[in-house]
């Protein structure tokens, strides 16, 4: 896994230019998936990353699905936009009505594991990727459906891969309300480096759903994942000294407390990076 943050990769915006007159249409078998979302204020990221998915064979032939879901932010011009650069993926608005209130705020995140959870459905596993992720089959042999597979094989008991990390430990990120949710001792949650929830991977089996049922329950309860008082700007060099809770991160910090309280600390059975993908986060954006 390569991250980039605030910088055009050159060689993407390279290939961003290459038409995909060549593109496959073809009806997506219900095996495996790509899930995205983005805002308005993310859809210029948006753009360049499905753009990147485009060089993938597998999704060229329409063997593996794209499915982006975007939200009420989202401007008709950017929806035209986005589907005349990208015409594989198939688009759907996010829909949180069903849930309270508080769940329709974005900025608390609730929303992903919800929508994971509901797609899941639908395949036998998906990737999941914030907009910053793209796909670079050139800089690895590994190809997304090896990924796929990894699923049933080496992460097949855990359900669920996850393929980068933070630069801090999950201690000083975490709520203290959230102990109430999951149980977890504060010894290890200072001694586990954070996952990050900006790409992962989860199976549509038992053990897949064991992880992110709770982490879904737990994005609909009001004081749980985005608590009251939460905040996600981290002081520096507070959030890195793992001595107190500096921050929360939502999600990201739910999910890494479900892994611990089913596989324990050893990162490694629910971990593992990919060349594949690549996080290219843009503070200024052109599109493509």
């Amino acid at each position: 896994m390569k991250t980039v943050s605030n910088v055009y990769n050159l060689h993407i915006l390279t290939c961003l230019s290459t038409s995909t007159s060549n593109f496959v249409k073809e009806t997506p078998s219900k095996k495996y998936a790509v899930i995205t979302v983005f805002s308005e204020n993310h859809a210029c990221e948006a753009m360049h990353a499905c753009r990147t998915y485009s060089y993938v064979s597998e999704i060229q032939t329409g063997k593996i699905a794209v499915i982006a879901f975007y939200a009420a932010d989202v401007t008709n011009k950017t929806i035209s936009k986005y589907t005349e650069l990208c015409p594989f993926v198939r688009l759907r608005p996010i829909s949180l009505k069903q849930y309270p209130k508080y769940v329709s705020d974005l900025k608390n995140y609730r929303f992903k594991f919800l929508i994971v959870k509901e797609v899941l459905q639908e395949f036998d596993a998906i990737l999941y990727g914030d907009s910053s992720v793209r796909l670079e089959p050139g800089a690895t042999t590994e190809t997304l459906t090896d990924l796929f597979k990894s699923m049933k094989t080496t992460f097949a008991r855990q359900g669920i891969r996850m393929f980068t990390y933070a630069s801090h430990y999950n201690y000083p990120v975490t709520h203290p309300l959230m102990y109430k949710y999951f149980h977890v001792p504060v010894e290890k949650m200072k001694k586990t480096v954070q996952l990050q929830a900006t790409v992962f991977m989860v199976s549509n089996t038992e053990s897949g759903h064991n992880v992110i049922d709770k982490v879904a329950k737990c994005a609909i309860e009001e004081n749980c994942m985005a608590p009251k008082g939460a905040k996600v700007q981290c002081p520096f060099p507070e959030y890195t000294q793992n001595t107190k809770v500096v921050c929360h991160r939502f999600d990201q910090s739910a999910v890494n407390m479900r892994l611990i309280e089913l596989y324990g600390t050893n990162l490694h059975l629910y971990y593992q990076e990919s060349q594949l993908l690549n996080i290219v986060r843009m503070k200024t954006c052109s599109m493509p």
